[in-house]
């Protein structure tokens, strides 16, 4: 493991696969209705409300 990161105590479940932009940021969402940005070192970058559980991956358009 290169590197973990704490999500605020949320013990949810991931169900999807995790998605990079060319930058290398990651995106996922999890059970606890949030979609979340980590940098490439595995800090949070951002968290966006969903006010549902995210069941699948990400996408990200061909622009960015």
């Amino acid at each position: 493991m290169v590197w973990s990161t704490y999500l605020g105590g949320n013990d949810e479940d991931i169900n999807q696969d995790l998605v990079a932009d060319a930058n290398g940021d990651i995106y996922f969402g999890a059970n606890d209705d949030y979609l979340y940005k980590l940098a490439p070192s595995g800090d949070l970058r951002w968290v966006f409300a969903t006010n549902s559980d995210v069941d699948s991956s990400p996408a990200i358009a061909p622009d960015g």
